[in-house]
Formats: C-alpha cells, structure tokens, sequence
C-alpha cells in the first residue's frame, strides 16, 4: 500500500510536469501566431497572449486545487454527479436555442457553460470508480460490463444528440479503452 502510494505520487508529479510543459508550448505557439493579429487588431503585440496567460494560470490552479483534494471524496460524488450531469444534458437538449445547428450551451444568467465538457470529465471519473468497484466482475458481460456500457452510451448518446457526433465518438472511445485496460474482455467492447 506504502510502495503504491509513492509511485502514485511519482505518476502524479509527472503528469503535472508534463502538462505544465505543453502549457509552456502552447503559450509559444500562441504568441507565435497571434503577435501580428493582436498588433493589428489591439494596437498590442501581448494582447491574445496576455488573455491566453490568464488561462494558463487559471488551469494552473485548477490543477493544484483538484490535486490536493483527496480521490475518496471524487469516489462519494461520483454518483451525484453523473446524475446531475445526465439532467443538464437533457435540459440542455430540450431548452438550449440552437447556435448554428446545435444546442450546446446552457445559459445559467451569471455564465453560460457547456454541460457536455462537465459530462465528459464525470464519466471518465465515474468510470474509474466503477471499475474500483466492480473489479472483480468486470469480465462477466451482465453483471459487469453491461453496467459501464449503459453509462457510456446514455452520456455519449446525449452528447450526440446535440449534435456534438465528434465529442460522442471521442468519449465513446475513451471509455471503451479504460473499460478495457480495467479488464474488460475485448469480445464484449466489440
């Protein structure tokens, strides 16, 4: 348990590492292709670069914040939180206007947020609780992986109803191979 929890930290602080590395890159690239539109558009070379930094930080803490707060209070939520999420797709589905040709966003007054970026992030925690849980039934197609499918195709469903097909298929497929990698058998993912 003691060896598990350090190479978990280790997992972490590299995850971490990595992901502030590609924050560091992007924030290249953005002031890369975004100088000459932002001096011509703002009268200032740092403009889109500027609003792109304040993001980085933003996400930088989200980072920190999420990172110190303790899975097993991610496990108790799980549940509730995929309830919730699934409600605000379907609100979403039936009273969201269309932009475009698509109903994505739900306006709340104070901000407007897109319930199928929350519902990705729940069902990606939702499914590793569920494979905690289920660990040992994972291989039986009834009792164990019919469970995560129902999930899986409920929230993608949803999220293509909207239509958002891309973002369905990306979840879909990202479920399937935690799915998979927690022990699924492959015939029953086919």
């Amino acid at each position: 348990r003691r060896g598990q929890q350090t190479i978990m930290k280790k997992l972490g602080l590299t995850i971490f590492f990595d992901t502030f590395a590609l924050m560091l890159l992007g924030l290249t690239i953005v002031m890369s292709a975004s100088s000459t539109y932002s001096v011509f558009k703002f009268d200032s070379v740092f403009y889109l670069f500027n609003s792109h930094l304040f993001k980085v930080v933003l996400g930088i803490g989200a980072i920190v914040l999420f990172a110190v707060i303790p899975y097993e209070y991610y496990k108790r939520l799980s549940k509730p939180v995929m309830i919730i999420t699934t409600l605000l797709l379907v609100v979403t589905l039936l009273f969201s206007p269309d932009i475009k040709g698509a109903g994505r966003w739900l306006n709340l007054g104070i901000i407007s947020i897109q319930p199928a970026d929350m519902a990705k992030l729940a069902l990606i925690i939702h499914i590793a609780v569920l494979l905690e849980a289920k660990a040992n039934v994972i291989d039986n197609y009834r009792d164990g992986f019919l469970y995560f499918f129902i999930w899986i195709i409920v929230i993608s469903g949803l999220i293509m109803l909207q239509p958002n097909i891309s973002s369905g298929i990306m979840l879909i497929f990202i479920s399937l191979v935690l799915v998979y990698a927690g022990g699924a058998k492959l015939k029953h993912i086919l």
